[in-house]
């Protein structure tokens, strides 16, 4: 978790950019009406719930399966 907040905390100058320049152009941002029509919204229930390693089905010898 520390390496991930690391690598975040790298970044804070390119969001800040990113935000600026978004804000200068806010004819260029994506609005709800535009994700619902992309049919990005609303996000279905299932992909609302945790992920959960006990859904997947038992695959090696030990019953290990792959986290990609």
């Amino acid at each position: 978790m520390v390496s991930v907040l690391t690598l975040l905390a790298e970044l804070d100058d390119a969001r800040h950019a990113l935000a600026r320049r978004l804000s200068e152009r806010p004819e260029r941002t994506l609005g709800a009406t535009v994700l619902r029509d992309a049919g990005v919204l609303p996000v279905p229930a299932a992909r609302r719930r945790p992920a959960s390693v006990l859904d997947h089905r038992e695959e090696g010898p030990d019953g290990q399966f792959a986290l990609v």
